[in-house]
């Protein structure tokens, strides 16, 4: 151990990006052949902890036993007392290695405009990753993965390649900038994460993308905007040139004939918020009102048990009640802390993305953000 953290620092970082990595193939082995790498993420990420432990400290400790009352509690009220216990245990596996990696992240780097970039680069460089069969393969590229049933021989599928490519995206922008990537390869590369966005047709990763682009694009010099600007034009032109074979041209005609709603996502969250006021305050217990009334509300729109809110703040208060508090502290304090060191506008396609899902469920790809946002107020 003491090799390893004394004279060989310059492989604590590997070690770290291959647990963040791994976090994000164990989507595409679970598509490909079945297999989510719960145990190995498990073991490797506990190893990390015990090898790096001198990085955890009292407050964070603390921080920890009130998690694990949080999760006791909450597993009381519980329906599927195995799901909720796997959850925690994630969380809080998950929540301690990124923790560590932020506080040895500040052993090397004195303020935040250099921490903050880097922390972000580790939560989502491998959602890059993820894209890299697609990238090898770019004949499957287009501006409709929405109907292509070639991306799952891939390990891929279409909303996560949406929210892979948004998430990255502020990454491109930020090599961009820097002297270790040409810039005519960082923006081809920004291109083709734009192009794979709109072909994903998730409509929360392309309204977080362009969002983000507009904020960055008016916050830089006068030339950097012409340049975007003209750049955006050309783009637009050529995108309405092919308006029929986009993915959101796709989905309106699968919605005309009957296939897919619309409104689903909003009246999902409409009638579980609804549920929350009318059974309170018994919501405020976790799991809502006893977790039945939740129940109920959800089989109105899934009939098949495992399908949650399509919301990561709603999915948080109805699985914790009024002791989700602490998570929603610590979110509140990350957002802030972002915001003072511009570095808010990075999170905008995250923030956006988990309003429509479910970070703990089907988009666990972005569980590591949410937890970054989360820690990086603790210094």
């Amino acid at each position: 151990m003491r090799f390893i953290t004394n004279k060989s620092t310059q492989y604590i970082g590997v070690l770290f990006y291959i647990f963040s990595i791994l976090h994000t193939l164990s989507y595409t082995t679970a598509i490909l052949y079945g297999i989510t790498l719960d145990y190995e993420r498990a073991v490797f990420g506990l190893l990390l902890i015990l090898l790096f432990f001198k990085y955890l400290d009292t407050k964070i400790i603390i921080y920890n036993i009130l998690l694990l009352y949080i999760y006791i509690v909450s597993s009381f009220f519980s329906t599927y007392i195995g799901e909720h216990i796997s959850e925690a245990l994630g969380f809080i596996l998950y929540y301690n290695v990124m923790y560590i990696y932020w506080k040895y992240l500040h052993t090397k780097y004195s303020n935040p405009a250099e921490l903050l970039p880097r922390i972000y680069m580790f939560s989502a460089l491998p959602l890059l990753v993820y894209l890299v069969p697609l990238l090898l393969n770019p004949q499957y590229i287009s501006l409709d993965f929405y109907t292509n049933p070639i991306l799952e021989t891939l390990g891929l599928k279409s909303r996560t390649i949406g929210w892979s490519a948004a998430c990255a995206l502020p990454l491109i922008f930020y090599w961009s900038k820097s002297q270790n990537l040409k810039k005519v390869f960082s923006m081809f590369l920004a291109l083709v994460l734009i192009i794979l966005v709109i072909g994903s047709g998730s409509r929360s990763s392309i309204l977080g993308v362009s969002i983000f682009i507009v904020l960055t694009v008016l916050k830089s010099d006068i030339r950097y905007k012409i340049y975007w600007a003209f750049l955006s034009v050309i783009f637009a032109i050529i995108i309405l040139s092919k308006s029929d074979d986009l993915s959101l041209t796709r989905r309106a005609e699968l919605q005309a004939k009957g296939v897919s709603d619309d409104s689903f996502r909003m009246n999902l969250a409409t009638a579980v918020v609804n549920h929350i006021g009318e059974d309170f305050p018994e919501s405020l217990f976790p799991g809502g009102a006893g977790y039945e009334n939740i129940q109920v509300t959800l089989n109105k729109f899934f009939t098949t048990r495992g399908f949650g809110t399509h919301n990561t703040y709603i999915t948080l208060f109805l699985a914790f009640g009024i002791l989700s508090i602490v998570f929603f502290k610590g979110m509140v304090s990350g957002f802030f802390y972002l915001y003072k060191n511009n570095q808010f506008i990075n999170y905008i396609p995250f923030i956006i993305i988990s309003f429509t899902e479910d970070c703990f469920g089907p988009g666990q790809l972005l569980f590591p953000i949410l937890i970054t946002i989360m820690i990086v107020p603790k210094k």
